[in-house]
């Protein structure tokens, strides 16, 4: 298991996603932390990791407003 700040990095490396499998961080966002808040790049983003939640978050129009939900 990756603790949050390993997980992080490797969210926001293309280079991880190119040589690794990124198949069991998913698995473990999903188990433990399936909407995952990720510091990095110029600002940070959500990971959102469930297909239900996913459904929900694109149906509401607001969930991207650019100054925030």
């Amino acid at each position: 298991m990756l603790d949050s700040k390993s997980i992080d990095r490797a969210l926001t490396d293309l280079g991880f996603f190119v040589d690794n499998d990124p198949h069991p961080i998913w698995l473990q966002l999903r188990r433990e932390d399936p909407v995952h808040w990720t510091e990095g790049l110029v600002r940070g983003f959500w990971s959102v990791t469930h297909y239900n939640d996913m459904v929900e978050i694109f149906a509401d129009l607001g969930s991207s407003a650019p100054n925030g939900a």
